[in-house]
């Protein structure tokens, strides 16, 4: 009797390995293909994506970083909050991946400003203050 509860046991085990190796196995193949996917919308719509800068207020030189998906022409500008000022930072052609770009806070008043990126394809903007 105990031999045949434990061979039931055994069997029921194997079964629910092997649809946990199935599982695991749809997760990964899964995976992939949404990495493939990410990867061809990717070259279709390249994108730059801004990271935010670290601190909450900046003084003196900065570093502002950004990443791109593929080479792009690029502007990037340091505007005041109420959209008086704008100054050219940088603009050229950025390579594919991650970038720094260097700023001298003081050439500019203290405040509240929008640094950004923009491209044929987006713009996109993060808030900084600066504190000389």
């Amino acid at each position: 009797m105990i031999q045949e509860w434990w061979d039931i046991f055994l069997q029921y085990a194997v079964y629910v390995l092997w649809a946990t190796l199935i599982l695991v196995l749809l997760l990964i193949i899964n995976n992939r293909y949404k990495a493939r996917q990410r990867a061809k919308f990717a070259k279709r719509n390249p994108e730059i994506r801004l990271f935010p800068y670290e601190y909450p207020s900046a003084s003196g030189t900065i570093t502002f970083f950004f990443d791109a998906d593929d080479a792009l022409e690029y502007t990037f500008f340091l505007q005041n909050a109420n959209n008086a000022e704008k100054h050219i930072v940088a603009q050229g052609t950025c390579r594919k991946g991650g970038q720094k770009i260097q700023f001298d806070t003081t050439t500019v008043d203290n405040g509240h400003y929008y640094y950004g990126i923009e491209n044929q394809y987006q713009r996109t903007e993060k808030r900084l203050e600066v504190r000389n």
